[in-house]
């Protein structure tokens, strides 16, 4: 059975392909979607998801949401800048419940008020990973403007819709209504894995824009990402 449709308009994305649209190694959003546990004893030094993903297993196999996916990019963002687990699940559990939701990470109020809200959060629990991270406003600003949000629109309930992976003028969309949040080139919704299948057949970028009536500069920009997916 295909489990897609139960998830149109959320997305949906196993492990792997998660990390190759994140750049984030497979092994490490595993842990972070599912728990883990130490090599001597796993029940016993059981390590929680830092958050709930959105979706059950499905074959014996993790997804993931957009949402998901979202949340996985802030989580990588922590642990770069040398944020301790315990301090990450700490402002997860903590601004779910300031911002009222299970993806505090991936709504635009964290994104936007960061500072402040991990400054309360700091305050209320003396975490001074937390403490020493809102100390470093200038780092913030520069770093999660630009990478995590400057690229993604929201919705009007303020949580993240679409992905510019490439950035806004890239013409790469990851929108999760799109083919169950496949990369689109943005002009066409023709996803480009698609394009970059069919170029690999006929080795002509006009055939291919041809046969799916696009233009031949999206069938080259779908080309460009993929080769960067495959090459990252």
């Amino acid at each position: 059975m295909n489990h897609q449709y139960q998830f149109l308009g959320q997305g949906i994305y196993t492990v792997s392909e998660a990390a190759v649209l994140s750049g984030i190694a497979a092994s490490k959003i595993s842990r972070w979607v599912r728990g883990y546990g130490s090599s001597h004893n796993r029940d016993a030094n059981r390590m929680p998801a830092v958050f709930d993903r959105e979706y059950p297993e499905i074959d014996g196999k993790t997804a993931l949401s957009f949402l998901d996916l979202i949340e996985v990019r802030f989580v990588d963002w922590f642990r770069h800048h040398g944020v301790s687990w315990k301090s990450i699940r700490i402002a997860a559990e903590r601004a779910s419940y300031m911002l009222d939701t299970g993806h505090p990470f991936a709504k635009r109020q964290f994104f936007t008020d960061g500072k402040t809200i991990l400054a309360r959060i700091s305050m209320d629990t003396g975490d001074t990973d937390l403490i020493d991270l809102v100390k470093q406003q200038y780092e913030m600003d520069r770093l999660v403007s630009p990478v995590l949000y400057g690229n993604l629109d929201f919705d009007t309930s303020g949580f993240a819709e679409r992905w510019w992976p490439r950035g806004r003028d890239g013409g790469i969309v990851i929108d999760p209504t799109l083919s169950f949040g496949q990369p689109v080139v943005e002009k066409f919704g023709v996803p480009t894995k698609i394009l970059a299948d069919a170029f690999q057949t006929v080795k002509s970028e006009r055939e291919v824009a041809d046969w799916y009536e696009v233009d031949v500069n999206s069938v080259k920009s779908a080309l460009e990402f993929e080769q960067a997916l495959l090459a990252a």
